[in-house]
């Protein structure tokens, strides 16, 4: 995976998020987009970076993994399956 060296790479459940995010009175879309090194990547689209309140849940509640780019770099993606919330 070629995680940018400033980077943060998180590891979250989709349906998690986006049960976060219509918890807070947001809609929120996971597209599927995958990329050559990660064929799991999906986008959210829905949610500015800009909402506080919204990035402090998701951070609290379903980003649990961070990955700093060496760790991102190592990770077996062939183990890492498209999840049925992302259309």
């Amino acid at each position: 995976m070629d995680v940018k060296p400033k980077a943060c790479f998180c590891v979250a459940k989709v349906a998690e998020i986006c049960a976060v995010i219509a918890g807070a009175g947001k809609a929120a879309k996971a597209v599927y987009h995958p990329t050559d090194d990660n064929l799991a990547h999906a986008g959210l689209y829905g949610v500015q970076a800009e909402d506080a309140e919204i990035m402090a849940l998701l951070a609290d509640e379903t980003w649990a993994e961070f990955l700093t780019k060496v760790d991102a770099d190592s990770l077996p993606l062939s183990d890492c399956p498209m999840s049925q919330e992302v259309s």
